[in-house]
């Protein structure tokens, strides 16, 4: 199908961020927060506890984007997180390569910086 219209894109980053912003005040408020989800012992600890509600939340969100709209989701987040991809249509056409499980696993990794990565996003590509 290709990539959306980016006024697609927008709305679903626009649902997106509410609840990016309630994970991320969620885990920075749990006393042995991680700043970058994903090292060894976050993965550890949220193996032994399990997915907060919020991450849940999260998840079922992206589960229920299209692909092509949570590859669009990630390419805005690529964009806010400044790399080398100067256009929404070269972060998709980068991320094309990816199933949607890997996509979104992706995304939930980067819940600390989701929030800002997706502002950063929607003004570098101005959607």
């Amino acid at each position: 199908m290709g990539i959306p219209k980016r006024s697609v894109i927008r709305a679903r980053v626009d649902e997106l961020i509410p609840i990016a912003d309630e994970l991320f005040n969620e885990h920075k408020k749990q006393p042995n927060v991680i700043n970058y989800p994903g090292d060894a012992e976050d993965i550890n600890k949220r193996l032994q506890e399990g997915p907060t509600e919020t991450e849940k939340k999260m998840r079922k969100f992206l589960e229920g984007l299209s692909e092509e709209e949570v590859r669009a989701v990630e390419a805005v987040m690529y964009g806010g997180r400044g790399d080398d991809l100067p256009t929404i249509e070269k972060a998709y056409s980068y991320l094309e390569q990816w199933n949607k499980k890997d996509v979104i696993r992706t995304i939930m990794e980067k819940t600390m910086r989701l929030p800002d990565y997706l502002r950063k996003g929607i003004e570098r590509y101005q959607l």
